[in-house]
């Protein structure tokens, strides 16, 4: 049996870290290695593991995961400079499932419903097991 867990993104914003699967999956690297032992106290990190074992959008802020979000779309790069985006912001277009764009100094990710370039897709579902 092998797992499989999708390809994490980080994305910083003040205090906050957004972390965000995307597909396609993998099969390798030092989180699924961690989660290949089947237990979970070997998964220490949960900035790491949260959103590789169950999916979805996860905010962290100091490493403490606060919220879980489900976005039915994908994450695209934009190469615009945007405004840097309030986290409260953010949580209010993920709670309605709205589409929305943040900005830091170096990059703008946006979430999109449709795929356009430099998109992934974003997995709500986290780690598989492939027998």
């Amino acid at each position: 049996m092998r797992i499989a867990v999708p390809k994490v993104i980080f994305y910083e914003l003040s205090d906050y870290t957004i972390a965000i699967p995307t597909l396609p999956l993998i099969q390798e690297g030092e989180v699924v290695k961690k989660i290949s032992t089947m237990k979970i106290s070997s998964c220490d990190d949960k900035l790491q593991c949260y959103p590789s074992i169950l999916g979805g959008i996860f905010i962290f802020r100091k490493r403490i995961p606060i919220a879980r979000y489900e976005f039915n779309g994908f994450l695209c790069a934009e190469q615009r400079k945007g405004e840097e985006e309030n986290i409260n912001q953010l949580i209010s277009s993920l709670s309605k499932e709205e589409e929305c764009c943040f900005s830091s100094q170096s990059s703008t990710f946006c979430l999109r419903k449709k795929k356009e370039n430099n998109c992934y897709l974003i997995d709500n579902i986290g780690m598989r097991f492939i027998v």
